[in-house]
């Protein structure tokens, strides 16, 4: 027995050991540490500092371990492409806000009204010694971990500003703008849970398969079933994103309101009005969220202007640009696959987003093309037959491209509580207490 008890305290402390390198290697406790490491660089280095490049290798260490067991630590594979779609999403920050745009609590005021990012590392002054008061640690920490979790520039006034709800309720009492946003918070929330309900496993595994993602190449295989089937898929699981998103953003906004941390005419709306989706160009950058959009375009600039050195104001600028951003949006993408348990060969994420770049670049010139066509016959088709054809043209290019990125994850789709990206499902507690 006197043997025994060293032999299991050294076995409990081996224990306690791996628990706490599990906890401290965990995906979620990476991205808190990006997260903060994000804020420190920003908040606490001048701009020229060269702790700013020697960190990138830890961002993007931690970044590719959460991608890599995020599904060995999270319990539900909708957590698991969470978590690690946000810690590659950080990566992406740090690049932009602390490397390119060169952002600094010195130079504050100077860089959040500079929104083209010029990328010059050498203009700017020099950095004044930190104080060491606690109320100057501390504004220089919340400064660094606001610009870190922001994802637009301050003040962006995009086209989704014409649909700004922090926009239209400036004027109104911060506690009306909760309450809207709780609401909302609500309807997503028992959207997300009817559709996870709705999911048949028997039609995903027969349907949604990558033999199926091809469709002109297999055209005179493709049933009218196939194509209704795969429009619906294309809008479903459009729906299935804007809920999360919009309920994320509602509940950011919920407690950063609350607690005094933010106004509500800080919030601009995620999404615009879907009047705006009658072409690709304006789906994109009208109407669907606008999250990610400083973090790609930004690198895109660099590379296409400086790298590539393509004149800002010639055409070859403007498709390589859009390339590069939308295939920088397919790569964050493809870590949110691989952290969901999709195998790199499986997804499509770079594809489809990729495909979008081209999409919009045909669009364009078969637009030019028809503009210029009836401007020397002096005629003009009426804007309500514009959208109506656009509509239909969006929603037909999307439901050809979607299915290389979305079949993978509709394949593995679940049904039930289980498998829901929600922590409780209300409708599951109400159907088994009746």
């Amino acid at each position: 027995m006197q043997e025994a008890f060293p032999l299991q305290a050294v076995s409990l402390i081996r224990i306690g050991h791996v628990k706490r390198t599990m906890i401290l290697t965990a995906p979620p406790t990476l991205l808190v540490w990006e997260s903060v490491l994000t804020a420190v660089m920003l908040g606490f280095t001048s701009r020229n500092s060269w702790l700013r490049e020697a960190c990138l290798p830890l961002m993007i260490a931690a970044a590719w371990s959460s991608v890599i067991h995020a599904k060995d630590y999270m319990v539900r594979g909708p957590w698991a492409a969470l978590v690690g779609g946000y810690c590659v999403t950080y990566v992406y920050q740090y690049v932009t806000l602390v490397l390119l745009v060169r952002m600094s609590y010195e130079e504050r005021d100077k860089t959040a009204s500079r929104r083209e990012g010029r990328f010059d590392s050498t203009s700017g002054g020099q950095a004044s010694q930190p104080s060491i008061q606690v109320d100057q640690l501390v504004k220089r920490f919340n400064f660094g971990f606001k610009t870190a979790s922001t994802f637009r520039w301050p003040r962006q006034n995009e086209k989704l500003s014409s649909n700004n709800t922090g926009k239209a309720s400036s004027a109104s009492k911060p506690r009306d703008f909760v309450v809207r946003a709780i609401l909302k918070v609500g309807c997503c929330y028992l959207t997300l849970d009817a559709m996870s309900f709705a999911i048949d496993e028997g039609m995903n595994s027969r349907y949604f398969n990558s033999s199926r993602v091809p469709f002109f190449a297999r055209i005179y295989a493709v049933s009218c079933q196939e194509v209704t089937i795969r429009v619906c898929a294309t809008i479903v699981f459009g729906i299935g994103v804007f809920c999360t998103q919009a309920m994320g953003q509602s509940l950011i906004v919920v407690a950063a309101v609350s607690l005094g941390m933010s106004k509500p005419e800080e919030f601009l709306s995620g999404f615009g009005s879907l009047k705006e989706a009658y072409s690709l160009r304006r789906f994109w950058s009208g109407f669907w969220h606008q999250f990610n959009r400083r973090s790609f375009s930004e690198p895109a600039k660099l590379i296409t202007e400086t790298i590539l050195g393509h004149p800002r104001s010639s055409l070859s600028y403007d498709v390589a640009y859009l390339v590069l951003a939308f295939w920088s949006s397919g790569v964050m993408h493809l870590g949110i696959d691989l952290s969901s348990g999709i195998p790199f060969h499986e997804s499509g994420a770079v594809r489809f987003f990729t495909i979008q770049a081209l999409g919009i670049t045909g669009e364009q010139a078969i637009m030019g093309a028809l503009r210029s066509l009836l401007f020397s016959t002096h005629q003009r088709i009426p804007l309500v037959w514009r959208q109506r054809i656009g509509y239909c043209w969006v929603l037909a290019f999307l439901s050809w491209s979607a299915p290389a990125y979305i079949y993978p994850t509709l394949r593995r789709t679940k049904r039930g509580e289980e498998e829901s990206i929600l922590p409780v499902s209300v409708l599951y507690r109400i159907l088994s207490s009746t």
